[in-house]
């Protein structure tokens, strides 16, 4: 089981060549990373995203 799991995960159950394990491995990393980047950011901006503005418009009348 772990053997077909390493395998799946190294890409080499696809059959694809080198090269092209390589530019897949390093998509889906970078693509981890900004997926990690972008849920931290947006866990960290959440109280202000959710909360009401600190500006208070003027009325016109």
């Amino acid at each position: 089981m772990w053997t077909f799991l390493f395998s799946f995960l190294l890409l080499r159950r696809l059959g694809l060549s080198k090269p092209i394990r390589a530019v897949l491995t390093v998509f889906i990393v970078g693509l981890i990373i900004v997926v990690l980047i972008y849920t931290v950011n947006l866990f960290l901006t959440l109280e202000e995203r959710t909360s009401a503005p600190h500006v208070h418009t003027h009325s016109s009348r």
